[in-house]
């Protein structure tokens, strides 16, 4: 079985559907850490582990969004840079932004937090995001092999 499979199965999925699992997947982590968030800083930590959800699950949507909407070979350079900037920027402009405020939220573990969001928001989406894209033999590089 061709390991980049389940990938392509799941990239052949509606947008809502790859959505939904991203969703799923992000509320399965945010779930299993809300306990011990709450344990060791209380409602501060809940509220910093909450934060950190919604940054990066708000900027992975709107990521797969673009991504989706981009996929044609002629918007190929902005179908992976816009994505990859959201991505990126809205969590980064929501840790600023928690960092200027005062250090409630920062003690309570927001970056860590935040930085175990990120990596499985990425880890989830970009697989999705590039399954969706429609590889097309270029006659530069078959030339260039057939020469060979």
């Amino acid at each position: 079985m061709n390991p980049g499979h389940w990938i392509a199965a799941l990239g052949s999925r509606s947008l809502s559907a790859r959505l939904c699992l991203l969703l799923g997947v992000m509320l399965s982590l945010w779930a299993a850490l809300t306990l011990p968030a709450l344990e060791w800083h209380g409602m501060p930590g809940v509220a910093a582990l909450s934060l950190a959800a919604g940054a990066c699950v708000a900027s992975a949507v709107m990521a797969m969004f673009i991504s989706d909407c981009l996929r044609s070979p002629a918007l190929a350079v902005a179908g992976v840079l816009l994505p990859m900037s959201v991505r990126i920027m809205i969590p980064l402009a929501v840790a600023v932004v928690v960092r200027l405020r005062g250090p409630g939220l920062v003690e309570a573990g927001f970056a860590y937090y935040l930085i175990a969001f990120y990596l499985l928001a990425l880890a989830v989406e970009v697989p999705l995001s590039l399954s969706r894209l429609r590889t097309q033999p270029c006659p530069a590089v078959d030339g260039a092999r057939e020469e060979k």
